[in-house]
């Protein structure tokens, strides 16, 4: 895996998806494949038929490069779509049976969570991490506690996803502006872009600081 990727197909549940999502338009080189909701056996399947597709696809473009992230246990979203735990069993298998460069695994977190109290199983990260090599990925952190955020990275997790920590930020900005200023904040640029550009910008400096990254932000803003 590498951060030279800058477009990103995330979620995508079958090989339809991959298609119309990302191949039609040739200008993904990174993709995340969940097929965590099924059996153990048909997400393996999935994984390599998305394997071997885009291997043929960027052969045929004189290409080999891209990367493969997958889930196992599965992170849900909410009590009608439950997470489940993953195990080390079914780690040692997939990895075994699959290409994948990176793994989101499921301890403890779930998606679109708002209120950052969930408390992670970091016993059970730290044996996933001794069990495998390859980069092991955190979704739903927006509902986690920044302290337990901190020990995942210390004790493993090498890809944080914060898509609902910076969806909610902007939505607050936008409800707040309009109270504050009515539709002419909808309708006038200067008034709508200041406000969104420093609340995503004043995230983006808190997530930095919150992962332990700020000497790779600065090495790669640096190079630029």
């Amino acid at each position: 895996m590498s951060h030279q990727y800058p477009f990103v197909v995330d979620h995508a549940k079958s090989i339809k998806d991959i298609h119309s999502l990302a191949l039609s338009t040739g200008v993904f080189h990174s993709y995340m494949i969940d097929g965590s909701a099924l059996p153990l056996e048909e997400n393996i399947q999935l994984t390599n038929d998305t394997f071997d597709l885009l291997r043929s696809s960027f052969q045929s473009k004189k290409e080999n490069i891209f990367s493969i992230e997958a889930e196992i246990g599965h992170v849900g979203t909410s009590q009608k779509d439950p997470s489940h735990s993953t195990t080390l069993e079914d780690v040692s298998q997939f990895i075994t049976a699959t290409h994948v460069d990176a793994l989101a695994i499921s301890i403890g977190n779930t998606h679109g969570e708002n209120d950052r109290n969930t408390e992670l199983n970091i016993p059970l990260l730290t044996r996933i991490r001794n069990h495998c090599s390859i980069p092991l990925v955190l979704h739903g952190s927006s509902g986690i506690r920044p302290n337990q955020i901190q020990l995942a990275v210390l004790n493993g997790i090498t890809k944080v996803n914060v898509n609902t920590f910076f969806k909610n930020a902007f939505t607050d900005t936008i409800c707040q502006n309009y109270e504050e200023k009515g539709k002419r904040f909808f309708k006038e640029y200067k008034l709508y872009h200041p406000p969104i550009h420093d609340t995503l910008k004043a995230k983006a400096i808190e997530m930095i600081q919150l992962l332990g990254s700020i000497k790779q932000a600065d090495s790669i803003f640096s190079s630029q």
